[in-house]
């Protein structure tokens, strides 16, 4: 029988935090980070944007020019880098985020004037530079993501601007997912009577992509502790970093979780959270000579009623 105290979700959270760390960093490329979490601080090399840039279509005039009119001197493209001083009364046609060709510049909006020719005049009057400062996002040397951050594609897309094309990162953990019930049966077979498709695998299997982890290695026996102890043997279960074992974290003559964790010489930290479903949870840590390892005992209905409100 299981006479552990049951915990609550707060502090079983704590322990689990308590026991675990961040697995090695490894150095990944910008294509294979998302979903990875970061293990350096990552500084912008320099300013963003790197220059002043045209926040929109329109003309490049002087900050300081009250002119009505423009004579239109020459073009700018985005990509093309122009040093040209425009005089009061000239301007330059720029498009959007092309350098501006000197500094003390703004640009009206091509909505704002009527074209004739090379001859510009303004049909409406702004106050707005329409113009992106140069370091207007960042600095050189400013931090723009912390370690510990999790890539997301906003990050990586951050990344790139930044030219970082490797990036350090925690490696993947290692994960084994063992199944465990006579009653259990493949989803792509009929169920005999009394059992029921196995669907923890896919879940828990999802839940890790979901977190970007891949490297998930599933197995099933049936309530039998020496079949369990054979995968445990066969898989060099030692080796991973998690171990999850579905079913079997209850008290009954056939729950064999517990005796799992003897043979991983894991140190359960608790054995029981005040949850519905998933009370039967059990957590355990095993110290090895170069890492530690982490094992959770997941109650066998981990998903509960299901409802379709």
């Amino acid at each position: 029988m299981n006479s552990s105290p049951v915990i609550t979700v707060f502090q079983a959270q704590e322990l689990i935090d308590l026991h675990t760390g961040p697995l090695a960093a490894e150095p990944v490329s910008l294509a294979d980070i998302h979903g990875r979490v970061l293990r350096e601080p990552i500084a912008s090399s320099e300013d963003m944007p790197p220059f002043d840039r045209s926040a929109m279509d329109g003309y490049a005039i002087g900050q300081d020019d009250v002119s009505d009119a423009f004579e239109i001197i020459g073009e700018i493209r985005a990509g093309q880098a122009v040093d040209r001083e425009i005089l009061p009364g000239q301007a330059m046609r720029i498009f959007t985020g092309a350098r501006l060709p000197g500094t003390g510049m703004k640009v009206i909006m091509q909505e704002h004037v009527e074209a004739h020719g090379r001859q510009i005049r303004l049909v409406k009057q702004s106050s707005a530079s329409n113009v992106r400062k140069q370091g207007e996002d960042a600095r050189a040397g400013q931090v723009l993501l912390e370690p510990g951050t999790t890539l997301d594609a906003t990050a990586v897309a951050l990344l790139a601007s930044m030219g970082k094309t490797s990036i350090q990162v925690s490696r993947q953990p290692r994960i084994l997912h063992l199944t465990t019930g006579d009653e259990i049966a493949p989803p792509d077979q009929t169920p005999e009577p009394g059992q029921i498709r196995n669907s923890n695998a896919s879940f828990i299997s999802t839940l890790c992509r979901e977190q970007g982890i891949d490297a998930v290695s599933h197995f099933h026996a049936a309530d039998d502790l020496r079949a369990l102890l054979k995968i445990i043997s066969d898989t060099k279960a030692e080796t991973y970093d998690v171990v999850l074992i579905s079913g079997g974290s209850g008290g009954g003559d056939y729950d064999f979780s517990a005796e799992l964790f003897r043979h991983l010489g894991a140190v359960i930290q608790f054995r029981g959270v005040d949850v519905r479903p998933g009370k039967p949870l059990i957590f355990g840590t095993a110290s090895r000579v170069r890492t530690s390892q982490v094992v959770f005992g997941l109650p066998g209905n981990a998903l509960g009623p299901v409802n379709t409100n």
